[in-house]
C-alpha cells in the first residue's frame, strides 16, 4: 500500500471518529439534561437497532435486533441495580451499561447466526441423516447450535480470561482516571463483565431461536 494513501485513510478515519464522538456527546448532553425514562429507553433501543443495521447483513437483521433488544435491556437493568444506582433508568447509568452489554451481545449474535446458517447449508445431509435415524428436532439441531456457540463465544471468553493478566480493561482504566477507588472500580468492571457474558448468551439463544422460527 502506498504510504501517502495509508496516511490519508488514517487521517480520514480519525476525523470521522472525532466527528462521530462530538455528535454523540452533543446528543447525550441533552438526553442527560432532560433525563426522561422514555427518552433513555428510546436511546437504548435506537442505538441497538442502528448498530445492528450497520454491523449485520440484511437477512439476519430481524433476528439480531430482536435478540439484542431482548437480551440487553433486562440484563442492563439488573447490572445497574447491582451497582447501586439511585434510579434504574438514570441515563448516566443505563445508557453506558447498555452500550457495553450491547456491543458484546451484538458480536456474539451476529457471528453465531452467520456460522449456524452457513453450517446448516453446508451440512444439510447431516441434519437429514439424524432425522431419518429417529433424532428429534432438538437433537438434530444440537450439532449446529454447539458449533455456532463455540465459534461465536470462544473469542469472548478468551478475551475475558486475559483481562487483568495480559491487559487492563479499558473500562477499569476509565474508572480509575475518573477518580473511582480501585476496589469500587474493580467491582464495577466485574459486574459489567458478568452481565455482558449473560447478555451475550441470551442474545445467542434468542437470535438462533428467532431465525429458526422465521426460516421454517
Amino acid at each position: 500500500m502506498n504510504i501517502s494513501l495509508f496516511l490519508r485513510r488514517s487521517a480520514l478515519v480519525v476525523v470521522r471518529a472525532a466527528a462521530t464522538l462530538l455528535l454523540l456527546a452533543f446528543c447525550l448532553h441533552y438526553v442527560f439534561l432532560w433525563d426522561r425514562v422514555w427518552l433513555t429507553l428510546l436511546w437504548v433501543l435506537a442505538a441497538g437497532v442502528l448498530a445492528s443495521a450497520v454491523y449485520c447483513r440484511k437477512w439476519m437483521l430481524l433476528p439480531v435486533i430482536a435478540a439484542v433488544t431482548v437480551a440487553v435491556l433486562p440484563v442492563a437493568l439488573l447490572v445497574v441495580w447491582l451497582l447501586g444506582a439511585d434510579r434504574l433508568f438514570a441515563p448516566s447509568w443505563l445508557i453506558p451499561v447498555a452500550a457495553l452489554l450491547g456491543a458484546q451481545s451484538l458480536y456474539v449474535a451476529r457471528h453465531a447466526l452467520s456460522d449456524y446458517a452457513l453450517n446448516r447449508r453446508q451440512s444439510r445431509s447431516l441434519y437429514e441423516y439424524l432425522r431419518a435415524n429417529g433424532a428429534t428436532e432438538l437433537e438434530a439441531q444440537r450439532p449446529f447450535v454447539v458449533r455456532s456457540l463455540g465459534r461465536a463465544y470462544t473469542p469472548v471468553l478468551s478475551k475475558a480470561l486475559l483481562a487483568g493478566i495480559v491487559f487492563v480493561p479499558s473500562l477499569l482504566c476509565g474508572l480509575l482516571m475518573g477518580g473511582v477507588p480501585p476496589l469500587r472500580a474493580a467491582w464495577t468492571v466485574a459486574v459489567v463483565t458478568v452481565g455482558a457474558q449473560c447478555g451475550a448468551l441470551l442474545a445467542f439463544a434468542a437470535a438462533l431461536y428467532i431465525y429458526y422460527k422465521l426460516s421454517r
